[in-house]
């Protein structure tokens, strides 16, 4: 009995023993020698004698390389991945190039890719190019554009050949629209292929230049109606008005002739006049505007017609407004209205409508000044009262 209790003792001490040391064994393992595990990092790609006259193009710019490490090293030892494209004694043209994947002793590479990178070399070199003026919209209508002067001329513009060659033409664009004076501007240079395309990926020195356009002022025509300036009130009604002629031809500079919309005369006084007048008068011209006809002077005729008088005899007044509950008695039942105006408007007038307005009044007598209904037009009347006496009465409602 005694011997199965010690075996059982010295099985315990063993087993107790054997998770210590596997415990031990699990820390040497991870933390000296590391566990192992597989990441996936991108890394962007360098080169190896790359010749500083060549400009490179790459198809991808990166690699995604795979890689298994101690787990307990992996991010330090991932920093020091790198991946090359070894270019070295290459000549311009292009390539396909397996990139070499260079990693520390503890790291395995497990997989990358690409597996290739197309690369082209170019060499990079610099020309001169003239710069030309690419002129865009229209002047002010009437004014001419002088040649666009330069400064500097010419540009120096950097980059692969390939890139270079395909510049057909190096401009700056100048927006002359409206414009009516010399244009001068800073614009930015801009390379453009054989399409009128932009070439990228070159630099231009300078980037801009100054750019100097000379705007010429002509003269324009422009045919203007001609507005006599009649002052004065007449006694008679103004029939009609003719200048002879009654449109000029005139020129000048655009920003005068622009802004003109007609031509004015001297003054005509008609005041008082009762019959019609004919005068040669001067027509003004503004400063720098010509007549291209070398016409001066218009013929301005005015008709005016006489004003007469008709008189009517015996005009009934009517009321207007009154409330329903009154009634009305006029003091004077009959009016006489005198009409002045042209003989013409007199002759057609069978009658004038005459009636005072008792609108808001109530019961009682008022003096209300006499008013008249569709009078023409030039013309004014007179009443004789111009006033009438009214007496509003109550109208008593009938008792049941």
């Amino acid at each position: 009995m005694m011997q199965i209790k010690n075996i059982l003792k010295r099985n315990s001490f063993l087993k107790i023993s054997s998770i210590v040391i596997a415990i031990l064994l699990w820390i040497f393992v991870y933390f000296g020698i590391g566990i192992k595990t597989i990441d996936t990092s991108i890394f962007q790609i360098q080169f190896r004698g790359l010749n500083p006259n060549y400009d490179v193009t790459l198809d991808f710019e990166q690699v995604e390389v795979s890689f298994e490490a101690p787990a307990n090293h992996l991010e330090s030892l991932s920093k020091s991945i790198s991946v090359n494209l070894d270019v070295a004694d290459l000549k311009p043209g292009t390539y396909k190039i397996k990139p070499l994947i260079n990693t520390p002793s503890e790291v395995s590479v497990v997989s990358f890719r690409p597996e290739f990178i197309e690369v082209t070399l170019d060499t990079i070199i610099t020309k001169d190019f003239n710069v030309k003026a690419l002129v865009i919209g229209n002047l002010y209508t009437g004014n001419i554009a002088g040649e666009p002067t330069i400064t500097p001329t010419t540009v120096q513009i950097t980059g692969p050949q390939t890139k270079i060659d395909s510049i057909t033409q190096v401009v700056v664009e100048v927006d002359i629209t409206d414009a009516n004076a010399d244009i001068f501007s800073r614009a930015k240079i801009s390379a453009l292929d054989e399409g009128k395309n932009h070439v990228s990926g070159v630099s231009i020195e300078p980037e801009t230049v100054q750019v100097t356009i000379p705007v010429l002022n002509t003269d324009i025509t422009k045919v203007l109606p001609i507005i006599p300036r009649i002052t004065g009130v007449p006694t008679g009604r103004i029939v009609e008005i003719v200048t002879e002629p009654s449109i000029l031809t005139v020129s000048g500079k655009v920003s005068i002739i622009k802004e003109l919309l007609n031509l004015a005369t001297e003054e005509i006084s008609i005041d008082g006049v009762n019959t019609n007048i004919e005068r040669q008068i001067k027509i003004i011209l503004p400063t720098g505007v010509s007549s291209v006809q070398n016409i001066t002077t218009v013929l301005v005729k005015i008709r005016i017609e006489p004003n007469s008088s008709r008189l009517f005899e015996g005009l009934n007044l009517s009321i207007l407004n009154l409330p329903f509950h009154l009634d009305y008695v006029f003091m004077q039942s009959k009016v006489n209205v005198r009409v002045y105006g042209p003989q013409s408007i007199l002759d057609q007038l069978q009658t004038i409508e005459i009636y005072v307005d008792v609108k808001d009044l109530g019961p009682g007598i008022y003096t209300i000044p006499i008013q008249y209904k569709d009078l023409p037009e030039n013309t004014i009347a007179q009443s004789f009262p111009d006033e009438i006496e009214i007496q509003l009465i109550a109208i008593e409602s009938e008792v049941q």
